[in-house]
């Protein structure tokens, strides 16, 4: 299919100079919309990381002023939407609702699509229910359990109906396509449990060492692996000492580049996330092939299947968490469930997979 061949013409609008949480997505979309044929525009800020990621690939770029007013903002907007013959337009950021929605009403925009990958700070009064009742014909999230949130605390803006929930997907071809390092923390065989610095319960690790610890016979098969800054995380680190099991039991990482050199290097990801925002470090464990424990909250049921390719714990069951440790000192275990997880991604978390949803919602 030749490019500018679909009759949708897609904008993505983002105001915000933030990459990670607004403009990574229109990214990853809009470029990949623009390889199945679309006519692709993206609206945003000049110097932003956004332009010259759009500008390398070719994809078509409308500069956005910032403006104080929120009326010549709009109106700025409605030139650049009406220029482009913008059909559907993404919003990814709160703060845009307001200017990007009406003044893709006024244009003539078909489709106004807000997504948003946590749940929403959106207020709640008369003026935003009137945008999303009137001038947002859907809504993107990334996960059961953000819709669920959204709906529950404010059923007034987000009707569940208009609420589609498309992963954000994973290439894997990229997985297998990195120079991907592993670094050996053995020192007598253990199994490497790895753990991220703020998606676990300081206060319950402790405990989970401590009671660990206490069992010479259970603490000489694991070595658990933190990856994270050790001097942002003082408090951990001190206490760790003061249990004297730094550099045994517990250790940092400091030799892993990226998080993919930390997960291609454990045997085991374990995740203290109790958030309702998406569990993205269990999805890149699962994609290496690496079993997952994790609690039965937020996002995780949604990845995890207990049993299958992972375990899910009831929150805080640290006895649970043990039992299941010691089941995966079982090499063929691992591997049986790691395999499993990447299966999982495979059918369920596949980028294009979800390019594909995101395509159906534009030409409905």
């Amino acid at each position: 299919m030749t490019k500018d061949s679909h009759k949708n013409r897609v904008g993505f609008f983002v105001s915000s100079d933030s990459w990670i949480n607004h403009q990574q997505w229109h990214h990853e979309v809009s470029r990949a919309l623009y390889g199945r044929g679309y006519a692709v525009s993206i609206i945003a800020p000049k110097g932003s990381k956004l332009y010259s990621k759009s500008k390398r690939y070719g994809i078509s770029f409308s500069r956005f002023k910032k403006r104080i007013f929120l009326l010549t903002a709009i109106i700025e907007l409605i030139k650049i939407l009406r220029r482009e013959s913008i059909s559907t337009l993404f919003i990814n950021h709160p703060k845009d609702l307001r200017k990007a929605a009406v003044a893709a009403r006024l244009a003539g925009v078909k489709k106004i699509i807000y997504r948003r990958g946590t749940v929403s700070p959106v207020k709640r009064n008369l003026i935003n229910k009137w945008i999303f009742n009137r001038m947002i014909t859907e809504v993107i999230t990334n996960s059961d359990a953000n819709r669920d949130v959204m709906t529950r605390k404010k059923p007034k803006l987000f009707n569940r109906e208009k609420i589609n929930v498309i992963y954000n997907g994973l290439d894997i071809s990229k997985f297998d396509q990195k120079n991907l390092t592993v670094h050996n923390f053995r020192k007598n065989g253990e199994v490497i449990i790895g753990l991220l610095t703020g998606h676990f319960n300081i206060d319950r690790f402790i405990q989970l060492i401590r009671m660990i610890n206490r069992d010479s016979g259970i603490s000489s098969h694991y070595r658990f692996l933190i990856y994270g800054n050790k001097h942002k995380n003082s408090d951990l680190s001190k206490r760790l000492k003061g249990l004297g099991v730094n550099g045994k039991l517990v250790h940092w990482d400091s030799r892993s580049k990226n998080l993919l050199d930390f997960m291609n290097s454990i045997d085991v990801f374990m995740s203290g996330y109790l958030r309702h925002s998406f569990n993205y470090p269990v999805l890149y464990a699962m994609a290496l092939n690496k079993p997952v424990i994790g609690y039965n909250v937020g996002s995780n049921p949604e990845m995890i299947r207990d049993n299958s390719n992972g375990f899910l714990l009831k929150s805080g069951d640290l006895q649970g968490a043990i039992k299941k440790l010691e089941a995966l000192t079982d090499d063929q275990l691992r591997k049986k469930l790691g395999e499993e997880g990447r299966k999982t991604v495979r059918s369920k978390f596949n980028f294009q997979h979800s390019i594909d949803q995101i395509e159906e919602l534009i030409e409905q």
